[in-house]
């Protein structure tokens, strides 16, 4: 496993018992089996790997100087020295597990004392032998080392069961992982590994953030506890797009292209989760105008709208080879109130404060709401501050990604949503993102 740098670790070695010959360095005949626990010391829950039911924990032995982990037992018997001539294995790996151990709780397997050594086995007229392991016992003092490699969330996509203590499928990304070490003797009968505890904080400000700490659970860590925030995509998201025969007037604008048309809605349905705009407006020498929207929000977010009311309809178009059909949205009633209001935001809102009103919505630098340890780096959460006739007595409305929340404003209720918040690490080739929603439930 990959190892985080770490600066401290929290580590305890429990003392159940000793013996008068605390000199000897010899092994022994009998291995002294050792208990390994895992005691989460954090509020929130870690994770571990469980494929092989070690907890995250390996144990390593120092050879010549450095240390060097070892196999505690055999996933075959045919691999024994003494077997291995006699039989073969073809067991596989196992699936990859993993495990919560849960906030305050705390989760132990046993090591029974022995040690796998490389060895050679002689078969026969096989040239050379076969390689295999024989079986060591360290000396009740030889110092040994667990190391336990812990995230401080679920694996993208594994989702939180909320049961500790059950492994689920699932394989940790390596570069998520934070790494502990004890140090221990057979003799010692247990050894406790707990994870990084930091200072405590009210603030991100009062944790060394150029170190990569932030303040999360009343504590400064460098690690990313789980957010349970939605990922971007997936149903999770926001898009538009149009058709046009004559209904829109498209005008370019900078690195945009602005589509923009006024007539009358013709039909609204929705469409295996896509909702439809029919529009339609009068001919300068007899006829209609068509013009169609296709508006995909999360589930529930649709806006209200009615059949044959007068609508204004804007889309802005600022797609590039790299960011396809990124498009915002505002459609407007006769009366000149906002319907909606949508942007993917990437990599920054492309709607402008006139546009938006009676709200402003913006990306709250400030308010660091969550991250997520990607294998490029760490990328930031924020909440979204939704102001003007959001606000209360002049506060902006702050909302976590995938937070929403009900307002009324103008003498209609809006459903207002947090859709993404987040600027990736500087080398990450993931773009920065402030997608939102404002629509009306008329």
């Amino acid at each position: 496993m990959k190892s985080a740098l770490v600066p401290f670790a929290l580590v305890t070695v429990v003392l159940t018992f000793s013996f008068a010959a605390a000199s000897c360095h010899c092994g022994g005949d009998t291995p002294t089996a050792v208990t390994i626990r895992v005691k989460n010391t954090l509020s929130d829950g870690i994770w571990v790997d469980q494929s092989n039911g070690q907890l995250g924990v390996e144990l390593q032995r120092n050879a010549v100087g450095q240390w060097v982990a070892f196999d505690e037992s055999l996933p075959c018997a045919c691999m024994a020295c003494d077997q291995v001539c006699s039989c073969t294995c073809d067991a596989g790996n196992p699936p990859p597990r993993v495990m919560k151990v849960a906030g305050g709780g705390s989760a132990e397997r046993q090591w029974e004392g022995t040690v796998q050594q490389d060895g050679q086995a002689t078969c026969g007229s096989i040239l050379g032998g076969k390689a295999c392991f024989k079986p060591s016992i360290p000396s009740l003092d030889e110092t040994l080392r667990a190391r336990l490699c812990y995230a401080l969330g679920p694996p993208p996509g594994t989702g939180d069961p909320g049961d500790a203590g059950i492994p689920v499928p699932g394989r940790l990304d390596p570069g998520s992982l934070l790494c502990v070490t004890a140090d221990f003797r057979t003799q010692d009968g247990v050894v406790e590994l707990s994870p990084l505890v930091g200072s405590g904080c009210q603030a991100h400000a009062e944790c060394n953030m150029d170190a990569g700490e932030l303040c999360f659970g009343g504590a400064c860590t460098s690690g990313c506890p789980a957010t349970g925030f939605p990922e971007y995509g997936n149903g999770w998201f926001v898009a538009v797009s149009l058709t046009d025969q004559g209904f829109f007037t498209v005008t370019p604008s900078g690195n945009t292209t602005i589509s923009e048309g006024t007539g009358t809605l013709t039909s609204w349905t929705v469409n295996s989760g896509t909702l439809v705009l029919s529009l339609s407006r009068p001919a300068a020498g007899g006829g209609n105008l068509l013009g169609s929207i296709y508006l995909s929000v999360p589930a529930a977010y649709f806006p209200v709208m009615f059949r044959n009311e007068t609508l204004t309809v804007k889309v802005v178009d600022a797609s590039t080879t790299q960011l396809r059909n990124n498009r915002a949205l505002t459609i407007r009633d006769a009366a000149g109130k906002l319907i909606i209001a949508m942007d993917p935001g990437l990599p920054a809102p492309i709607l402008g404060a006139a546009d938006t009103s009676p709200f402003s919505i913006a990306s709250s630098p400030a308010d660091i709401a969550g991250c997520d340890l990607q294998s490029c780096g760490k990328r930031l959460h924020f909440r979204t501050a939704f102001g003007g006739a959001a606000a209360d007595a002049g506060a902006a409305l702050l909302l976590d990604p995938g937070a929403s929340s009900t307002v009324v404003a103008g003498g209609l209720t809006y459903k207002l949503l947090n859709v993404a918040d987040n600027r990736p690490a500087a080398f990450c080739t993931s773009t920065t993102q402030v997608a939102y929603l404002a629509a009306a439930q008329r």
